[in-house]
């Protein structure tokens, strides 16, 4: 994790990523099969919530570089102490799997002949992890329904329904 830098209105921190990511690819799960209202992602930011001492803190991820120099900014508004900015840092690493090492995964992938097709076509995407357990569970819970299409919709109406609005950078999460 490099530095945290507090702006103003924002505190803002950035993380390293090792091997490659393509982060726009990756995170487009989250717009695939219809809205996210929990995990929003446009114009070239994703913005979610993440919980600190009982409180919701909305946060914006941006980012530059292609998949072999991608670089992640979070910004938190209106943040005022680094525990909030770490938990929305952490909680980026592990949506869009830093944690994993890909570079190992694409050694073993080259040697067999299948899989050593596929590298150049998905270079740089990886697995997004929901980051709570029960999160995990109603995602699992929806995907479960006749299509994809229609679970993210079921998924939609229990986080509108059931979640907390939180407003980030003029968006709703």
């Amino acid at each position: 994790m490099a530095g945290l830098v507090h702006w103003g209105a924002a505190m803002d921190g950035s993380l390293l990523v090792s091997g490659p990511l393509d982060v726009a690819r990756t995170l487009s799960r989250f717009r695939l099969w219809g809205e996210d209202p929990a995990n929003r992602l446009s114009d070239g930011a994703f913005r979610r919530a993440v919980r600190v001492d009982g409180r919701w803190r909305g946060y914006e991820l941006t980012w530059t570089g292609g998949p072999d120099q991608a670089r992640l900014r979070v910004s938190v508004p209106g943040a005022r102490g680094a525990r909030v900015l770490e938990a929305a840092l952490a909680e980026v690493g592990h949506i869009c799997g830093l944690e994993l090492d890909v570079p190992a995964f694409y050694r073993r992938a080259a040697a067999d002949p299948v899989l050593a097709e596929l590298i150049p076509r998905l270079y740089g995407l990886r697995p997004t992890l929901s980051p709570h357990p029960f999160e995990m569970l109603v995602g699992s819970v929806c995907a479960q329904q006749v299509n994809l299409g229609f679970a993210f919709t079921v998924r939609a109406r229990l986080v509108r329904r059931f979640g907390t609005a939180v407003r980030v950078n003029g968006g709703t999460v």
